[in-house]
């Protein structure tokens, strides 16, 4: 069932976000209140010339170092479509705003567009911090006109900020065609933030995607406390060494039954699991020759490269037919060598179809370290679009059946499930932190 976006409508209390906003951290922002403000100037001269982390910022908000930095909104001149602030006594211009929970500086877009969260899930070196990455610096992709209908995809993350974090060393590895290095355990870990809108030819429509990681090691330690559940969509990354050594398979197998013993210990079905296997050059090695079908998937892509990379398969719209024929042959794939994977994944969707996806993002070796500047990846576009096109956000080339139920997106009330999950949160928050501070 397709989920159709409509215009937005302010609430009647300017104080108000248009749409809660979910922090990192999994802190629910619904208004101003919620928020501290800032610009470059004062972040700057609060840093020290120092790296100032997220971790930093709400140190430093709890022991009221931020007094004369970060300011409350409530004595600001504000207005509310717009997000800027402005100090009346000085006139000074406020333009970031800060979660004062976590200390993230948010998306230019939190509050004001429905969030999506995608979840990444997977071990070590499966691939997924490249893959999120890529996104980032591939934006041009993604930005698509047909006909009168037009597709925006731009970072939504406020630009040349005086910090560093391990994803700006992740874009910067990537636009130097360097192998970026495993993501640490530990390492402070921010949303990739997208803006999206796409114009169907008579409305506008709009949403705040979010991918965010989690470092291989911690992926098995996503037990309740985890921000996690709240995802909209949880992603399973999955490389053939996964699959082939014994060792991995059944870490594999543990990490998936992990997530689905959670998932029903918090009463959670609303995310929903995409499956995505990685490094699908791998794939081509003499072991999986007999893997005729699998092996005629791996010789068709959906893009080129002319200087940049571009869409053809898609170009029109998702292929929606060629989608469900790719997922059955991978899902096939899986049930037949490895059953216990396959079982472990379909029970995380066991009231809907799950949906298979084979990629790569560079689709060649790298030498000591470095890979090309014309390479080209395998098909890294169809887990994007096909999560857009699931909200109308991309249009499809198969029939569509008019006569289906469409639900509004803006009506959509929030998942029992999610109320479920701030609960339990809630509760254990009383428990072990005194219930004094929000999670």
């Amino acid at each position: 069932m397709k989920f159709i976006f409509s215009q937005l409508h302010p609430f009647s209390n300017q104080d108000d976000f248009h749409w809660n906003y979910t922090d990192f951290k999994g802190n629910v922002l619904k208004s101003n209140d919620d928020i501290l403000v800032t610009n470059r100037t004062l972040l700057s001269e609060l840093s020290h010339e120092e790296n100032l982390t997220a971790e930093k910022l709400k140190k430093m908000i709890d022991d009221g170092s931020t007094n004369n930095y970060l300011y409350s909104v409530n004595d600001l001149i504000s207005d509310p479509d717009k997000y800027v602030f402005l100090e009346p006594n000085s006139n000074m211009v406020l333009d970031l705003r800060i979660s004062k929970y976590s200390g993230q500086i948010l998306p230019i877009h939190a509050g004001r567009a429905k969030q999506l969260q995608l979840q990444y899930f997977g071990q070590a070196n499966v691939g997924k911090t490249l893959l999120i990455t890529q996104y980032s610096c591939e934006t041009a992709l993604f930005s698509w006109k047909k006909d009168k209908k037009k597709l925006c995809f731009r970072c939504d993350i406020p630009i040349n900020l005086p910090v560093q974090n391990f994803r700006n060393k992740q874009i910067k590895s990537y636009l130097s065609r360097e192998l970026m290095e495993p993501t640490p355990s530990g390492e402070e870990l921010l949303p990739h933030s997208f803006f999206i809108t796409f114009f169907d030819g008579v409305n506008n429509s709009e949403i705040l995607l979010e991918f965010q990681d989690i470092a291989g090691e911690n992926s098995d330690q996503q037990f309740h406390f985890s921000p996690v559940y709240q995802s909209d969509f949880l992603l399973f990354l999955i490389s053939p060494a996964d699959l082939e050594d014994p060792i991995a398979n059944k870490k594999l197998e543990d990490l998936i039954t992990l997530v689905d013993q959670t998932k029903q210990q918090l009463d959670c079905e609303n995310a929903k699991v995409l499956v995505v296997l990685t490094m699908s050059d791998l794939f081509l090695n003499k072991s999986f020759k007999s893997e005729e079908k699998l092996q005629k998937l791996l010789t068709q892509n959906t893009l080129t490269r002319k200087h940049h990379l571009k869409l053809t398969m898609h170009e029109n719209g998702y292929n929606m037919d060629e989608h469900k024929k790719r997922s059955a042959i991978i899902s096939d794939f899986l049930e037949n060598r490895y059953p216990n994977i396959h079982t472990a994944l379909e029970l995380l969707n066991p009231q809907c179809d799950t949906s298979y996806f084979l990629l790569a993002s560079l689709n060649e070796l790298p030498n000591q370290q470095v890979f090309s500047k014309s390479f080209e990846p395998y098909r890294i576009d169809e887990l994007l679009l096909y999560v857009l096109s699931q909200y109308g956000l991309f249009p499809t080339t198969e029939f569509q059946d008019t006569t289906k139920e469409q639900i509004k997106y803006n009506n959509i009330k929030q998942p029992q499930s999610v109320n479920k999950i701030q609960s339990f949160m809630k509760k254990i928050n009383e428990v072990f932190l005194g219930g004094d501070e929000e999670l």
